[in-house]
């Protein structure tokens, strides 16, 4: 959580993003080869996400740069925006355990949830107000 505050309050020189979007177009021209199946599953589900079709190969590993906008900030506009969302009550925590370990995190099982196709058991829970001002930066 010091991290994201550390990051909102900071400047965010151009040059830092200048360097990684050249980092990520390096590793993306020389990625080593990969097994046929695992990149044929890969490319699959890419297909699925809503990257224009001339970037499936490339848009999960490229990052573009700001200054291609007409508004030279608009980048970093939405960075901040981005930035601003991740905050812990907008947060979720997937925790997962064997059957036995459900009777240590809570001795009634009726908290649990089940799902309708396999049966998973599943719990959703709020983070309380203590804990949020407890970490949550001054």
């Amino acid at each position: 959580m010091n991290y994201f505050a550390m990051l909102r309050e900071s400047k965010l020189p151009d040059h830092v993003q200048e360097e990684q979007v050249l980092l990520d177009d390096i590793t993306f021209r020389f990625k080593e080869k990969g097994r046929p199946d695992d990149y044929t599953s890969s490319i699959a589900s890419r297909m699925t996400k809503p990257y224009p079709p001339e970037l499936i190969l490339s848009a999960p590993a490229l990052t573009w740069p700001w200054r291609d906008h007409e508004d030279p900030a608009a980048g970093e506009r939405k960075f901040r925006e981005y930035l601003e969302g991740f905050r812990l009550e907008n947060g979720r925590v997937l925790l997962m355990a064997k059957e036995e370990a459900f009777t240590t995190l809570t001795s009634d099982p009726e908290v649990w949830d089940s799902e309708p196709w396999y049966g998973t058991k599943y719990r959703v829970d709020r983070f309380d107000d203590a804990f949020i001002k407890e970490v949550r930066p001054q």
